[in-house]
């Protein structure tokens, strides 16, 4: 249409609204136009044009899609790690272009040597395919295709996830995968367990993983450890016996007793024992209330450890129904904010662990350090089932901890003490004879050894650090003859019912390679430390 044309319909157009108002008259106008019908005509076409297109793109990816599987991979849980641990051991990761470096472990630790200890005290590096890049492999004669992603999520906490595409694959190909994966976990996880815990959007988070601990190197009277762990294995053998009977499956141990006595190695042992991954529940979590918990406690597996550490101290005045008697100020405590403190309660916590939502196959265990601060409703049968007291050393707790401390190998039978003994005692005979103290390396090193001073605990940081190398590559030689005279002499300085297990365990450590010097000391050390005690004590006094 020419310029001619178009002024004069806008010309008929004015003189139209000029002279007349009506609606109709000024549609005809319009319509009749071309201008108007040139653009209906170019928006018919477009409009038909555009959803062919659309129609079929939407044809091809359904054809497309047919051939493909996908599968995606969300940071948090367990099958990521899995699969970031299978993708970066697979040999097709050698073959991506565009790589990024990362130390994450994935929730595992590094490989332990015999003794329980890292092999590399350095973080590993892994290799793997960069964000938003598309790495492609043949699979089992699958063709795979893998693309990691990163984007913003809350709190600009960056939320990572992988997508896996199969070509010609159906879901039981992926579980296959997934599997495989999985136990590459395990193989690389070796003889550890997991430890789960609650993250502030109150998902369970794999935190890490920790070797296992035997059992033989917790040391507590006789017959308790073993007592646990038997009736540990008898609850997860009588899912039948319980439901036949109608009783909820559920078993919860409370260990209490003093600091340092034991009972979270034990509580690590009997997982590695049970292979069982351990659930951390910390009750006085930040925004955690009886909804969150509920939630939490629902949300564990069926078979697992649930550990609350110092239930006591969680809960401070809520733990307690006990009211203030009459006419007595009441303690003063710091108050908590609100907003940063816990918000559980007893009543929250008793319907948690055996409420309708409560979780059966699982071990519940809790530990505190106040028995009797623990409400009755807490420590009931059917919430708390099995109750372990944690005792200061005794005697017998004391000469294991020392025979274990300074024994190379453990001590296996007393059939094989009895056949090495004569090979045993001719190595006390040589001792004697080239050391003074317990036999280690060579006569030079003896020597050497003369001038080193023993360190005490007032005066550790002081000492020399080439003299702590030099004990530390000595290898303790010993016969068992020897040992045993030490472990008496030890036993008879050490009170009984006076000191943790971990205190004695530090004091030990001043002397890890040194068992006649630690027999020695042991009574100045055990001076030192009650006189420590009675000087705490004597401020006490005088203030009440």
């Amino acid at each position: 249409m020419d310029s001619n044309n178009l002024s004069a319909n806008l010309t008929k157009i004015a003189s139209t609204f000029a002279g007349k108002s009506s609606i109709a008259t000024l549609a005809s106008v319009v319509f009749s136009s071309t201008g108007f019908q040139d653009w209906l005509k170019l928006f018919l076409v477009g409009g038909v044009f555009e959803a062919c297109r659309r129609t079929a793109l939407r044809a091809w990816r359904r054809a497309f899609d047919s051939f493909w599987i996908t599968v995606d991979f969300e940071e948090g849980d367990d099958s990521y790690d899995w699969m970031m641990v299978w993708l970066s051991q697979h040999p097709a990761r050698a073959n991506a272009r565009k790589i990024a470096a990362s130390t994450s472990a994935f929730g595992l630790v590094s490989p332990m040597d015999s003794y329980g200890n890292p092999k590399s005290t350095s973080r590993k590096v892994r290799f793997l395919a960069a964000y938003d890049y598309s790495l492609a492999f043949w699979h089992k004669r699958r063709y795979i295709r893998v693309v990691r992603s990163k984007a913003e999520g809350l709190n600009f906490h960056s939320m990572q996830s992988l997508n896996l595409s199969i070509l010609g694959g159906t879901q039981k190909v992926v579980q296959e995968i997934l599997e495989e994966a999985r136990d590459c976990w395990e193989r690389t996880k070796g003889e550890q367990i997991s430890v789960y815990a609650a993250d502030t959007r109150n998902d369970w988070r794999l935190l890490t993983t920790r070797p296992k601990r035997p059992l033989a190197s917790i040391i507590l009277d006789a017959g308790v450890k073993e007592a646990v762990l038997e009736d540990a294995l008898d609850f997860l053998d009588s899912k039948e016996w319980y439901s036949e009977r109608g009783i909820p499956f559920r078993r919860g141990y409370l260990l209490y007793g003093a600091p340092g006595s034991g009972k979270t190695s034990l509580i690590q042992s009997i997982a590695g024992e049970l292979n069982l991954d351990v659930y951390v529940i910390s009750l006085s979590r930040a925004g955690l209330d009886d909804n969150s918990l509920q939630e939490l406690i629902s949300d564990l597996p069926e078979q697992c450890i649930a550990l609350m550490e110092d239930i006591d101290v969680a809960f401070h005045r809520t733990l307690s129904r006990d009211l203030p008697v009459e006419g007595e100020e009441p303690t003063k405590k710091p108050v908590a904010d609100p907003e940063r403190s816990s918000k559980v309660s007893l009543s929250g916590l008793l319907n948690a662990l055996d409420g309708v939502g409560a979780q059966e196959g699982r071990l519940l265990f809790a530990t505190t350090n106040r028995y009797e601060a623990l409400d009755l409703a807490l420590r009931r049968p059917g919430r708390m089932d099995v109750h372990v007291e944690f005792t200061l050393a005794s005697k017998y707790q004391v000469g294991q901890l020392f025979e274990r401390f300074y024994l190379p190998t453990p001590r296996a039978s007393s059939a094989q003490r009895s056949s090495s003994s004569d090979t045993a005692a001719q190595i006390g005979e040589d001792d004697d004879i080239k050391t003074s103290d317990s036999g280690y390396g060579t006569p030079a090193e003896a020597e050497t050894e003369k001038l080193i001073d023993v360190p005490q605990p007032s005066d550790i940081q002081d000492q020399s650090l080439a003299a702590v190398s030099r004990r530390r590559k000595r290898n303790i030689k010993i016969s068992l003859e020897k040992l045993d005279i030490l472990v008496e002499e030890f036993r008879e300085l050490i009170p009984e019912r006076e000191f943790s297990m971990a205190a004695l365990q530090g004091y030990l450590l001043l002397h890890k390679n040194q068992p006649h010097r630690a027999v020695k000391c042991a009574g100045k050390w055990v001076e030192e430390e009650m006189a420590k005690r009675e000087s705490r004590k004597s401020p006490e006094k005088e203030n009440q």
